[in-house]
């Protein structure tokens, strides 16, 4: 059995070294990317919920149906129906509008970041023809 250098035993403590000295760094921007994925879901969705809100009130659908439509779109996300114009395309020539919000508290995954109060809000339009 052949007798292992020292050299060789000083290289794989430092490789184990410089491991825990990169790793902590490689998981803050791993989780990071997760946590601002996670954020452009959130506002991915709710405009995607004013965008169907608006849709439904363009056809002359009530109010249930318009809230909904936005609850359905919004998925597993609670969101609320802020502010809509022009009520289901009355006035022609015109644009409907629905504004959607989401109120929550964002947790982060990275542990040093402390969790926050965000709201995203977005409006969805659609022009009335009639």
């Amino acid at each position: 059995m052949p007798a292992r250098s020292k050299a060789a035993g000083r290289t794989r403590g430092a490789v184990a070294v410089e491991a825990a000295l990169i790793l902590p760094i490689i998981l803050m921007v791993l989780f990071g990317i997760i946590d601002f994925g996670r954020l452009q879901y959130e506002r991915i969705t709710v405009t995607q919920a004013a965008i169907e809100g608006a849709r439904a009130s363009f056809y002359k659908r009530g109010d249930a149906v318009i809230a909904g439509a936005v609850t359905a779109a919004a998925g597993p996300l609670s969101v609320v129906i802020t502010a809509k114009t022009n009520d289901n395309c009355a006035t022609p020539d015109t644009e409907t509008t629905v504004t959607v919000a989401r109120p929550s508290e964002f947790v982060w995954l990275t542990p040093v970041l402390r969790s926050f109060h965000l709201t995203v809000t977005a409006t969805g339009a659609f022009h009335c023809l009639n």
